[in-house]
């Protein structure tokens, strides 16, 4: 293994401290997109499954998601950790000590990172065994692919888990020990299997996505509401998929934070934090289309009730005739010999006021056989005309 002085011209064999501060190194930067995404993704998290909870229905696909959860969360909790150790600043001005401390939060993060893509790509397929009916060539699609990425996650997190041997190697470089993949001192392997994952991880996604899509086409035989779903799913997932190739060209762009000179905390910042990012959207993905629906139809049963307008039709016998000009309101006309319509009016959708008691409502009292109206939502309003008075033989 490389000395330490050795280690030092690896790091200083270009300067590049007089480079600007890219944006993503700022510690505001840092906290303010991993904390966001983390909230936003651990709420879209509760609500599926308390939606599924709600619902009786929770399955496999939810368990899966909530240990993608957790991954995520461990995942963004050491990046923002990190941060106190050197995260956006050269490697090359951090201390002994700061060095082996930040390797240790990167290490922790890169193997959450490896088990949560794995996961949620499992979340997605064992939730498109509720779609899809057994034996149909689709849901063997849906076998195979879940295959596939189950061994890709599990051979990366093999290779993440031991990058070194001893695993010390890995946060300290001066220890002797044989370093392959992640933990390669090779700057072309190294550079290989970071590409590796996130190429394999983008193209996954990408199969992932387009697998309910012949069922979207089928407008004959797809409800509009399980078109809306699969629509707001791909959506989301196309997102996620722009997010992974955005890491993706990052990590080309300075060959893993090797290029032009080795510099991990400085170089790889901006694919450090978009890949919190893409794990937290890819979990808002696959729980937005879940809970949205159940949200939607709550809210507008808050909202929206409906409001009757009834209009009584009697023949007054005197001057004194009763009209409704709108909710809640009552007046009075005189009008000698008039006659009244009844109609039953379906209204706009708007809050309704609180119940009248049935000793305010002058209507309601001299009509008993209205008062199951009071307090219902229901209102009287009289509409007259006048009419011309009968003659009568003195």
């Amino acid at each position: 293994m490389p000395t330490r002085t050795e280690i030092h011209h690896l790091l200083t064999a270009h300067d590049n401290l007089g480079e600007p501060i890219p944006t993503w190194n700022h510690p505001e930067c840092v906290y303010a997109l991993t904390i966001t995404f983390m909230v936003l993704a651990t709420v879209c998290v509760a609500l599926r499954i308390f939606t599924r909870v709600k619902q009786h229905c929770i399955g496999w696909d939810d368990y899966i998601l909530m240990a993608t959860r957790v991954a995520a969360t461990a995942c963004s909790v050491a990046v923002l950790h990190s941060v106190s150790h050197g995260l956006g600043q050269h490697f090359s001005q951090l201390g002994t000590g700061t060095m082996i401390a930040f390797q240790k939060d990167f290490y922790i993060a890169l193997l959450m990172y490896i088990v949560s893509t794995a996961l949620v790509k499992v979340c997605f397929l064992t939730q498109y065994f509720r779609i899809f009916e057994a034996g149909t060539t689709i849901r063997m699609v849906c076998w195979i692919c879940l295959t596939v990425s189950a061994l890709w996650g599990i051979a990366f997190f093999i290779i993440g888990a031991a990058p070194c041997v001893p695993l010390s190697a890995f946060f300290d470089w001066t220890i002797d020990a044989r370093c392959y993949g992640y933990g390669s001192r090779n700057y072309n392997e190294l550079f290989a299997t970071f590409v590796a994952h996130s190429s394999l991880n983008s193209l996954l996604d990408l199969i992932v996505l387009a697998i309910p899509l012949p069922m979207y086409l089928q407008k004959k035989t797809t409800s509009w509401k399980q078109r809306a779903s699969i629509a707001s799913l791909f959506g989301f997932g196309i997102l996620v998929f722009g997010i992974s190739i955005w890491r993706l060209g990052s990590i080309v762009g300075h060959r893993a934070a090797t290029w032009p000179v080795m510099d991990p905390t400085w170089y790889a910042c901006s694919a450090i934090v978009l890949a919190v990012v893409e794990v937290d959207m890819a979990s808002m993905c696959a729980s937005i289309p879940i809970f949205w629906p159940i949200l939607q139809d709550g809210w507008g049963r808050i909202f929206v009730t409906q409001e009757i307008e009834i209009v009584h039709e009697s023949r007054l016998s005197g001057d004194t005739q009763y009209g409704g000009s709108g909710r809640g309101s009552m007046f009075l006309h005189t009008r000698q010999g008039s006659d009244c319509s009844t109609k039953l009016v379906n209204l706009a959708k708007m809050p309704q006021p609180p119940p009248r008691a049935h000793s305010e409502d002058p209507l309601l009292q001299q009509d008993p056989a209205l008062n199951a109206l009071a307090g219902s939502g229901w209102e009287l309003q009289a509409h007259c005309e006048s009419q011309p008075e009968e003659s009568s033989e003195q």
